[in-house]
């Protein structure tokens, strides 16, 4: 199991990365995070996006966004964008490219829905 990071691997910063990876939030979150970002396409999202849209907090969305940084799914765009603050903050996007890490293959396995409607 890859562990999510801590914040200057305090005590606190520790036991609550700890008691995250054992509830298995942490895939859910990196993949609601990666989701998001993909489907805003190159506008991409800022960290403060992420957190109003998913309604999780800043520290949360932070880590996971670091984590996708550091496995090479997303990147900084380049751009910025006003957050709630006023201050303009990175907008991330998907890496755009055909080469993803095998253990990130996980995260795009998802099976099609189909809708049918019947006449």
């Amino acid at each position: 199991m890859i562990q999510t990071p801590t914040n200057y691997a305090t005590p606190t910063s520790v036991t609550s990365r700890d008691a995250l990876d054992a509830t298995h939030k942490n895939n859910r979150y990196r993949k609601a995070i990666f989701e998001q970002i993909c489907l805003q396409g190159i506008h991409g999202m800022t960290c403060d996006e992420i957190e109003l849209k998913l309604g999780i907090r800043h520290q949360t969305a932070s880590c996971f966004i670091s984590v996708l940084k550091d496995k090479g799914m997303i990147v900084a765009s380049g751009k910025t964008r006003p957050a709630r603050s006023g201050r303009n903050v990175t907008v991330w996007t998907r890496v755009f490219s055909g080469i993803v890490k095998q253990e990130t293959q996980e995260l795009f396995n998802v099976k099609p829905t189909f809708r049918t409607e019947v006449i």
